[in-house]
């Protein structure tokens, strides 16, 4: 049987069966979703990979609660985000408030730079520091603007699609997203 041609309720379906080459589909679909989702939350490779298995287990262990009114991505969507932002509880990494202003290593703020389209190796470099530089800005960030962020321009999610994941109003997810935005454009973009 060809289950790369099966929708992913018809995988569900099948899973619940116990039929294991289906749940095998379900994997190799979303892999690089539930990896890119835990990644975006730990930053580290090993961590991240750990995160997925343990977000898949959970995923096959929950399957008879899967409502099939809805999406199953989103569904998988919100148990990998739900579990990353549980390892990251139990970790109790620490986040600074949003008052907090952010300073680069030499205690000043910068200015990031107009990029430049043409390829040049520096400009790739500068950039390649501003993306490490905004992302260092984003894990800093209390933990309900980051998920937004994250989800929004990584993972590329609608404001509905977001505020099913993390069981939130529209507008609230809207208003997050807009303070986040400013907290990151302040930290980059405060003159001295």
């Amino acid at each position: 049987m060809d289950y790369t041609s099966l929708t992913d309720k018809e995988l569900v379906e099948k899973s619940i069966k116990n039929d294991d080459e289906a749940f095998k589909e379900i994997i190799e679909r979303y892999q690089r979703k539930v990896y890119s989702i835990a990644y975006k939350h730990c930053y580290n490779a090993e961590t991240s990979y750990d995160l997925s298995q343990e977000i898949f287990a959970k995923v096959y262990l929950n399957l008879l609660k899967f409502d099939m009114v809805y999406r199953f991505s989103t569904w998988v969507i919100r148990i990998a985000t739900n579990h990353s932002i549980d390892f990251l509880r139990k970790k109790k990494l620490k986040t600074i408030s949003y008052e907090t202003t952010f300073k680069d290593l030499d205690d000043q703020f910068s200015e990031l730079p107009i990029p430049d389209n043409s390829y040049n190796p520096e400009v790739i470099w500068e950039e390649n520091e501003q993306k490490e530089k905004l992302m260092e800005g984003i894990k800093h960030l209390p933990e309900t603007y980051r998920e937004i962020i994250i989800l929004r321009h990584y993972e590329e999610m609608s404001y509905k699609e977001i505020a099913a994941v993390l069981k939130l109003p529209i507008g609230t997810v809207m208003t997050y997203l807009h303070r986040a935005r400013k907290l990151l454009k302040d930290v980059f973009f405060k003159e001295d």
